[in-house]
């Protein structure tokens, strides 16, 4: 769309007001076209940065991992250590692994993370963070029922609705169950 409205008021311009008239349609296309540039530009604007997306992503795992009956099992940390090494590099990724083991240590309160992230992340960021959370919560080869429950209940928390929520968890699980399977499982109860 870049130049479209410069074009089509400089053509106008032309038509109705000859030379003089084409450049001043060109002038005013052109303000009009930064105008919806600027506007679509700023609905791309992501609300997190990187820092604070991963705290929330680590706050989030730590629930995960205690709604399994409070365990940590070596290759769901090594899960979170190869995350962060591949999303901040090697000397960040220390510090923030140091931050998770914190956090595993402390009483959380998901409430104000997910209540966060439901007013101000897209829909991407919330599959990314469900995307983190199903990878890290089979790392060790199975999905345990507490451990689903609890992405469940930050999947509503967050906004993700049913069918994103299958959909993530197909990827990893490889079954789609569709309309009705949280009633049958008894999810979050």
């Amino acid at each position: 769309m870049g130049c479209t409205f410069s074009l089509i008021f400089a053509l106008l311009g032309l038509i109705y007001g000859g030379f003089g008239g084409a450049f001043a349609g060109f002038l005013i296309g052109g303000l009009i076209d930064a105008l919806f540039t600027r506007s679509r530009s700023k609905k791309a604007t992501h609300y997190y940065q990187g820092q604070d997306f991963t705290e929330h992503e680590l706050y989030l795992a730590a629930y995960v991992a205690k709604a399994d009956s409070n365990r940590l099992l070596r290759s769901e940390m090594e899960y979170v250590r190869n995350f962060l090494i591949r999303n901040l590099g090697s000397e960040r990724a220390q510090s923030a692994l140091l931050r998770f083991r914190n956090i595993l240590n402390s009483n959380l309160d998901i409430q104000p993370i997910c209540s966060d992230l439901n007013k101000h992340a897209t829909i991407n960021e919330k599959m990314v963070i469900l995307h983190f959370l199903f990878g890290f919560s089979s790392a060790d080869g199975e999905m345990r029922q507490e451990e689903l429950n609890a992405i469940w209940e930050i999947s509503q928390r967050i906004g993700v609705n049913r069918t994103t929520f299958e959909a993530i968890r197909s990827m990893f699980t490889g079954y789609y169950y569709g309309r009705g399977y949280y009633e049958q499982q008894n999810y979050g109860k």
